[in-house]
């Protein structure tokens, strides 16, 4: 049979095999190697966002713990000055002055389990709202140590109590009252006080940030609610049907890392796949994420594939005609 066709044929058929051949080994290497430098990329901006979100974040938190902790020290210092200034007329003795004003600072309670402790230059504890601290050095402590050393503002720390498995995240504000050799200290759990921090003041940094033509960026807390998102802010993903969940239950439960969806926003008629990066901010257990949809990132591909087809129609007509 292969006698019978004629040379034209056999050289027609063997140059397009090898044709064929070259230009779908060349374009599948060109094809796969553009496509993972895109992922590559598409996971870097993606994953740069997420933490300057999260930086974004903490740092507006602890703008207003600071604020607020610097606000509850200056009105004790007050409080201090002014039996103090009692104690300078001869109206009350040092001690007497000390045992008016130390009841009035351990009553008052800082967010849900905060208080206020006071230390003196060597580390010693002067006022506490637990005997067996009182009376106590404590210099021995990283954070007591840079209390001792600046006395004045703010400082964030992570600390364990005898009855707890892990240390959790503080925070406090001290001023220092020279004549009694105070640092007065308002001390408290950064996670107690999340109703301080006002996500108006980053909301629109977060949703400004744009990948692609529709990608976004999000925050969603623990309990499901979206507290950042351009579509469906104040929404519950967890508890609404309509929305699919169970990537979310994920986020949830791996805390940080990637993950791809198809997922579909309520203006929009079909699910896309998307791209996410996403990270936790454990002291106010908020998952921080952002997205981006594969069919916008990868479009140049489809321009690449077209162009290739092209290129191999047009070569395999000139081979014919040769």
């Amino acid at each position: 049979m292969l006698k019978k066709i004629r040379i034209r044929h056999k050289l027609l058929f063997g140059y397009s095999l090898v044709l064929i051949l070259s230009i779908s080994m060349g374009s599948a290497f060109i094809y796969f190697f553009i496509r993972n430098q895109l992922t590559v990329s598409l996971e870097n901006e993606l994953s740069n966002t997420t933490r300057s979100i999260q930086n974004l974040v903490r740092t507006s938190a602890s703008v207003s713990i600071k604020n607020h902790l610097r606000a509850v020290a200056e009105k004790n210092l007050d409080i201090i000055r002014y039996y103090y200034d009692q104690q300078q007329k001869g109206n009350l003795s040092e001690s007497q002055a000390k045992e008016t004003v130390t009841p009035l600072l351990l009553a008052q309670k800082i967010g849900d389990s905060g208080y206020i402790y006071c230390l003196d230059s060597a580390g010693n504890v002067t006022l506490h709202p637990r005997q067996a601290v009182l009376s106590t050095n404590v210099a021995d402590f990283a954070f007591v140590q840079t209390q001792m050393a600046r006395k004045k503002g703010y400082v964030e720390y992570d600390w364990k109590n005898p009855d707890e498995s892990v240390a959790r995240p503080k925070a406090l504000y001290m001023l220092y009252f020279e004549p009694w050799d105070w640092i007065v200290s308002v001390s408290s759990y950064r996670s107690e006080f999340m109703s301080l921090v006002n996500v108006e003041d980053f909301e629109k940094s977060v949703l400004e940030m744009r990948f692609g033509e529709t990608g976004y960026s999000f925050v969603i807390d623990g309990s499901g609610k979206a507290i950042i998102h351009p579509k469906i802010q104040g929404v519950n993903i967890l508890e609404n049907e309509d929305l699919p969940n169970q990537y979310l239950v994920q986020m949830q439960r791996e805390k940080s890392g990637k993950i791809s969806y198809p997922w579909k926003n309520p203006d929009e008629r079909k699910a896309r796949y998307k791209l996410v990066m996403f990270d936790h901010i454990p002291e106010f257990d908020w998952i921080v994420a952002s997205s981006g949809y594969l069919d916008e990132f990868y479009s140049p591909l489809t321009t690449i594939r077209d162009l290739i087809i092209t290129i191999f129609a047009l070569t395999l007509v000139v081979i014919v005609l040769l």
